[in-house]
């Protein structure tokens, strides 16, 4: 289901940026993270609709609420594939943002939703 993950807001070919950059989300209390799932668009499309509170769907990140959002339909919709491709954004790529709500709460409802996709 889960084809891979990623830390912070870079592209999965920036390992080592990603880190020392969530390193530093760390630390100012952020958290920022991205997977990428099989089905493509589609996928991430389903999962954004079936995944319940406490996540909202927002093209926003960095909120106080926790937040979802499948880049490929949403915040990068408007560039080519093989533009989006090249920065290391797939069809399936779902970026989450972790907010104050209770991290048993947000397992939860994103085990829910993947187990509907």
């Amino acid at each position: 289901m889960i084809i891979r993950t990623g830390f912070g807001n870079c592209g999965f070919d920036a390992q080592l940026a990603c880190a020392r950059m969530g390193t530093l989300q760390c630390a100012l209390g952020m958290s920022c993270t991205r997977f990428d799932i099989v089905g493509g668009s589609e996928a991430g499309t389903k999962l954004m609709n079936v995944c319940q509170r406490p996540w909202s769907l927002c093209e926003n990140l960095g909120a106080t609420e926790s937040i979802i959002t499948a880049c490929a339909v949403m915040t990068h919709a408007n560039m080519l594939k093989e533009d989006r491709l090249k920065v290391g954004i797939t069809d399936g790529f779902i970026r989450i943002s972790c907010g104050i709500e209770d991290s048993g709460d947000l397992i939860k409802a994103l085990e829910v939703a993947l187990e509907q996709i």
